[in-house]
């Protein structure tokens, strides 16, 4: 048992029966002792305790125990009492909190005593600390040799130093009665470089916050003239917020025989390494060059360090290096790229890394000098590269001009196969409008192949590099459009689980092509307009406005401005989809391509199933000619897939596969028109008699005995355009 318990045991209640009595008790024996009642209340306390924690002795009267120890609780507090009460004793390990909220540990053994009819807790409070702090530096200072040992206490910030530190530091009598501050001001921040000192600020900051340990090697300047090194270690001791404490030794480390191999090791490796090394002054004389640095500029290491900066630097001034020397004392480095003269005079590039250093009361830039010979030959290399590739490149777009200007549209203009008069108007027309942004409608009839005309139209802009996203009004459910076009907040309806991106979204620097336009819902195109006048829109379920640039293609097979004139679409998102109007033929417009479609499906379809089928029937081709396919391109293409399916041999069997039904069934005499292509025909004939005047006494409105107006309307909606005439 300690001296404090067996002190604290050889006290007997009937001695603690006079209240005002306890403090006098108390401080006869010098412990750290409190007097706490069943409520938690601390009714006396030694000064040992106070000082211990930082109070005043009597701001103890004022507090419960509850604030001295943070990990009790009222609860815990009633189990001790009770433990007390039964056993008549406690022990237990714990913390408190000093006046400046750190957490010192102790160890606590209570007995109860009795005045009247109030019983109480006479506690001893054991500083863990103190138990083992002296160990702890002890065993710090016979890590090395002739050291010397110090102490500084957080908690009262006294700073304890061992005689063999006054020692090392070269101390007198008089100079050992300095105060805390005035020892750590006169042997820090004066007596070290600011570099040094900001450094050891740093780690001392990290000790006391992270209780990190640090050993750090310093240049001591102790008086004019009298330089020591010295390694400082430090090493932190923790409570369980902070440290509480920081003990550590300092070494004089300034003996050459104690380092004679480090300093051995350490020339070598300064002369041996891969960059030139030296040591400039102030001055712009050299103190030292290493062996790579003779070398590379042809001196030897004497009439190296005979010459000065100026004279191995290229293009040399006083202004730069004044300018660098600035950068140096403020910032302690700078890098920057230079170029030195060998002894022949060739010049070497280098790239600099420098450091300044103050040694011995002199100003040393160290500078690391790499070779960038290598760099720059690369860097010529890829130089010359990058020029060939931009020449190749600019000759290359202009052969792709040229290449462009002589593309032959009757066939493969971007995967669409014609030959067909008629058709390449169209594709003429895709290539006008291709390189602006300008919004395009393309109408006509379902398998005509309006999504190859988008998709062309998309390769051939400037917004190729971006996505082609594609949305189909008529596949998609009324009350999922609205979502996949603009997209959704999360929670926004029923299912949405997680925001979602719309189409549009997706779209940004690139093209939305908008199929079946015309079953778009009433409700949504208003908001689709506002999209197509102002490239901005919010998501379903959200207020935040988002902006978009997409280009707009749209398409349809309904007669948009029949269904304007019912009310079934917007007038003003007609005329803003109808910008440029693309009027895509049907394939009955253009028998001629028939021949080139059998033949491009029948060499894919054949490399699907592994057949070889090198020809097909004339007759089949023929009667294919007559027939007025209102499927369209989509219906010759599933003809010449089933014709391939049934084939045996290397002739397409095409007899098997042509339409038996009445709708658009083959002719002997020809192939039938439609009233609306007959209309267009004659109305056609009619403008191109009159030589495309429309009104007027000699209009072709006079010559069809209609109204003008009446037919300017026809002839939008029939797609007939003065300029897809011109030849």
């Amino acid at each position: 048992m300690d001296l404090q318990s067996q002190q604290l045991t050889s006290l007997e209640a009937p001695e603690l029966k006079a209240l005002p009595a306890y403090e006098k008790i108390l401080e006869s024996y010098g412990l750290s002792v409190l007097l706490i009642d069943e409520g938690g209340n601390i009714h006396s306390a030694s000064l040992r305790i106070a000082e211990g924690l930082g109070y005043e002795q009597a701001a103890f009267l004022r507090k419960r125990i509850f604030e001295i120890d943070p990990h009790l609780s009222v609860i815990s507090w009633k189990k001790l009492w009770d433990e007390l009460t039964g056993e008549g004793q406690i022990a237990l390990e714990t913390s408190y909190m000093t006046a400046d909220e750190m957490l010192l540990p102790v160890r606590v053994r209570g007995i109860r005593v009795d005045s009247g009819q109030q019983a109480y807790c006479l506690a001893s409070v054991e500083n863990l600390m103190d138990a083992t702090r002296y160990k702890d530096l002890l065993k710090a200072a016979t890590r090395v040799s002739k050291v010397g040992a110090w102490e500084w206490n957080l908690i009262n910030d006294k700073l304890l130093v061992s005689e063999e530190l006054y020692a090392l530091l070269g101390l007198n009598a008089q100079e050992k009665k300095l105060s805390d501050k005035t020892f750590i001001q006169r042997f820090s921040k004066k007596a070290l470089h600011p570099s040094d000192y900001k450094e050891l600020k740093q780690l001392v900051l990290r000790a006391i916050r992270q209780g990190q340990a640090f050993e750090k090697e310093l240049a001591l300047q102790l008086s004019p003239g009298k330089h020591r090194r010295v390694v400082l270690r430090a090493i932190p001791v923790q409570s369980e917020l902070q440290a509480i404490r920081i003990y550590g030794t300092l070494q004089d480390i300034s003996s050459l025989a104690a380092r004679h191999e480090d300093l051995h090791l350490t020339q070598f490796t300064l002369d041996h390494a891969h960059e030139m090394i030296f040591w400039e002054k102030a001055d712009g004389s050299l103190s030292y060059a290493n062996i790579t640095a003779a070398e590379k500029l042809g001196y030897t290491k004497d009439e190296l360090l005979g010459l000065s900066a100026k004279d191995i630097v290229h293009e040399y001034s006083k202004e730069k290096s004044a300018a660098t020397w600035g950068i140096l004392r403020r910032e302690g480095e700078a890098e920057l790229e230079s170029t030195l003269k060998t002894k022949d005079g060739a010049l070497i590039p280098i790239y600099c890394s420098m450091n300044y250093i103050q040694f011995q009361g002199q100003e040393i830039n160290c500078v690391f000098a790499r070779d960038w010979r290598k760099k720059k030959e690369q860097e010529k290399k890829l130089s010359d590269a990058l020029e060939k590739i931009r020449e190749l490149s600019e000759r290359l777009q202009e052969e792709n001009t040229l290449l462009k200007e002589e593309i032959n549209l009757n066939y493969n203009f971007n995967n669409i196969i014609s030959q067909s008069r008629d058709y390449k108007k169209i594709l003429q027309q895709v290539e006008q409008v291709a390189g602006t942004d300008a919004t395009v409608l393309i109408v006509g009839e379902t398998g005509t192949g309006k999504e190859l005309l988008a998709r062309a139209i998309h390769q051939l802009s400037k917004r190729d590099d971006n996505p082609l996203i594609k949305v189909n009004c008529a596949g998609l459910p009324k009350d999922l459009i609205e979502s996949e076009l603009f997209g959704h907040e999360k929670g926004a309806f029923t299912g949405a689980y997680q925001q979602k991106k719309g189409r549009f979204e997706l779209a940004h620097k690139g093209t939305i092509f908008l199929d079946e336009i015309g079953e778009l819902p009433v409700a949504l195109q208003a908001k689709l307009l506002r999209v197509l006048q102002e490239g901005e829109f919010e998501r379903v379920g959200g207020n935040k406005t988002i902006h978009v640039d997409a280009r707009v293609i749209a398409a349809t097979n309904r007669n948009l401005e029949q269904m304007v004139d019912s009310g079934e679409f917007r007038e003003d998102l007609f005329y803003r989809l109808n910008v440029f109007p693309i009027r895509n033929i049907p394939l009955r417009e253009r028998r001629e391509d028939i021949p080139l479609l059998v033949q491009h499906f029948v060499k894919k379809y054949s490399e699907k199933t592994g057949k070889t089928i090198e020809k097909a029937p004339k007759s089949g081709i023929e009667k294919l000619l007559k027939y007025e396919f209102p499927g369209n391109i989509r219906e010759l293409e599933n003809i010449v897939e089933r014709a391939v399916i049934l084939s045996n041999g290397k002739t397409l069997n095409l007899a098997a596969s042509l339409p038996q039904t009445r709708r658009g069934k083959i002719k002997e005499d020809g192939f039938f028109k439609s009233f609306e292509e007959m209309q267009r025909e004659h109305i056609i004939n009619a403008l191109e008699r009159t030589n495309w005047r429309v009104t007027g006494p000699k209009g072709a409105a006079r010559l069809l005995k209609m109204n003008g107006r009446t037919l300017a309307s026809k002839m939008r909606r029939l797609g007939i355009r003065r300029e897809d005439f011109l030849h």
